[in-house]
């Protein structure tokens, strides 16, 4: 007996829409009373300053790497071009024959 014979996936039970919905209630719970719990202590401020910088750096990330998908997107916008031209030069030639 191979083993897809002896393993059926379909006897695998899927999770109920009603645990999945409990999950995500347990999840949101959690969340909330973390962001509860930062946004009432002491240290309120520190925390924002720090989630600040954190969005700048990525922000600037996000910068960085936009610039260098423009500048590849050039290069191979230049590239097609190119290599247009010289298809179009070959067929004027061949045509002229």
């Amino acid at each position: 007996m191979t083993v897809n014979k002896r393993f059926n996936a379909k006897k695998i039970p899927d999770m109920s829409n009603a645990f999945k919905v409990f999950a995500g209630f347990i999840a949101g719970a959690a969340v909330g009373v973390a962001a509860g719990y930062l946004l009432n202590s002491d240290k309120k401020e520190e925390w924002i300053e720090s989630l600040k910088d954190y969005a700048d750096e990525w922000k600037e990330k996000a910068d960085e790497w936009k610039e260098k998908a423009k500048e590849k997107a050039k290069d191979w916008n230049d590239k097609a071009k190119r290599k247009k031209a010289h298809v179009n030069d070959a067929i004027e030639d061949a045509i002229a024959g």
